[in-house]
C-alpha cells in the first residue's frame, strides 16, 4: 500500500515539473502588461539586429533591447535558441528579426509564443540575392531595414515613443548616407583600376553587388566545408586568366587559408572584410555598423592602389 501511495505522488511531482515547464516557455500565466505604463523589451536575433535595435530606441525611456546569445559562427544557419534564448523571448514583447530566411527557428519560436510580436526588417525588401539573407552588408538595404523596423516599432509602441523612433531613424539613415558617399568612391575608384575580384564569403556577394565588383569566381566557404581541389583549380585558373589585378574578399574567420592560396598565384590581394556578427570586447555596440562598414570600405580602397 505504501508502494502505490509513493509512485503517485512521485507521478503527480512530476506532472507538476512538467506543467512549470509548459508555462514557463509558453508564457501562460504571465501577467499582461502595456507598452504604455510598463517597461517594453525588445529582443534581437543577432548583432546586426542588435545595432539595429539600439540606434532606433536610443533615448527612449521604457524601451530595453537585448540580444540573443551569440552563435559560433556570428549567422544564424542552422542555429537553435538555447534555453536562455528562449527564457529571454518569454518576456520579450518585441522580436526584431533580419528576416529572409536566416532565422530558420522562427516558426518555432512564432509557434510557442503567439503573443510574440516579430518585426521582419527583410520582409519587403527589393533587389535582394536570391537564397541570401546578409541583407545589411548593401547600404542601401540596410536603411530599407531600418525604414521597416521603424515603420513597424511605430506601429507597436505608444505615441511619443513612436514618433522618437521615427527621428531616430531619419537621424541613423542620415549617417548611413555618408557611408554612401564613400562607397560611391570605392566603385568609381574599382572601375578606372580595372580590378577583378574572387569572393570567398557569401555575404560579401552583396558587397560586391553594392560597388559594382566584375566577380570572376567564389567560392562559399563557412565553418562546415573546405573547398575541393577543383574548386580552388578553377577559381585559379579565372585568376590567371584575368586582364587586371584581382583582389580576394574573404573574412579572417573561415577563408584565410584559401584567400592566402590563391594570393600565391602572384598579381593577387587578399581583402580581408568585416561581416559585423561578432561582438568586440570594449566596443559600443551602437556605432559597430557605421564604424565597422567605413573600415571595410578603406580597406577595399586600399586594396586598389
Amino acid at each position: 500500500m505504501k508502494s502505490k501511495i509513493s509512485n503517485v505522488i512521485t507521478i503527480l511531482v512530476l506532472l507538476f515539473a512538467a506543467l512549470i515547464m509548459v508555462t514557463e516557455f509558453s508564457g501562460i500565466g504571465k501577467p499582461k502588461k502595456t507598452m504604455e505604463t510598463e517597461e517594453t523589451l525588445i529582443v534581437t536575433s543577432f548583432y546586426p539586429m542588435y545595432t539595429l535595435g539600439l540606434n532606433l530606441t536610443e533615448g527612449i525611456d521604457g524601451i530595453r533591447v537585448e540580444n540573443l546569445s551569440t552563435p559560433q559562427s556570428g549567422c544564424l544557419h542552422d542555429y537553435e535558441p538555447t534555453t536562455e534564448d528562449m527564457r529571454l523571448l518569454t518576456d520579450a514583447d518585441i522580436f526584431l528579426v533580419n528576416g529572409g530566411g536566416m532565422e530558420v527557428f522562427i516558426g518555432d519560436v512564432a509557434k510557442k509564443l503567439p503573443d510574440l510580436k516579430i518585426v521582419d526588417c527583410g520582409s519587403d525588401l527589393r533587389d535582394t540575392i536570391d537564397d541570401n539573407s546578409h541583407f545589411w552588408m548593401d547600404i542601401a538595404l540596410y536603411k530599407d531595414q531600418i525604414t521597416a523596423a521603424a515603420e513597424e516599432l511605430a506601429v507597436l509602441l505608444p505615441g511619443e515613443k513612436a514618433d522618437a523612433v521615427r527621428t531616430n531613424a531619419d537621424k541613423y539613415e542620415g549617417r548611413l548616407d555618408d557611408l554612401l558617399a564613400l562607397a560611391d568612391e570605392v566603385s568609381s575608384k574599382a572601375s578606372e583600376a580595372g580590378v577583378s575580384v574572387v569572393n570567398l564569403q557569401e555575404a560579401f556577394f552583396y558587397t560586391t553587388s553594392e560597388l559594382g565588383l566584375d566577380v570572376i569566381g567564389d567560392i562559399d566557404l563557412d565553418e562546415e566545408r573546405t573547398p575541393s581541389a577543383a574548386e580552388v583549380s578553377e577559381v585559379v585558373d579565372a585568376i590567371r586568366g584575368a586582364s587586371g589585378s584581382v583582389i580576394v574578399l574573404t573574412d579572417e574567420v573561415f577563408g584565410k587559408k584559401t584567400a592566402d592560396t590563391l594570393a600565391a598565384e602572384g598579381n593577387v590581394k587578399a581583402v580581408y572584410l568585416d561581416t559585423m556578427v561578432f561582438p568586440q570586447e570594449g566596443e559600443d555596440a551602437a556605432e559597430v555598423y557605421v564604424t565597422r562598414m567605413k573600415a571595410n570600405l578603406e580597406t577595399i580602397m586600399g586594396a586598389l592602389d
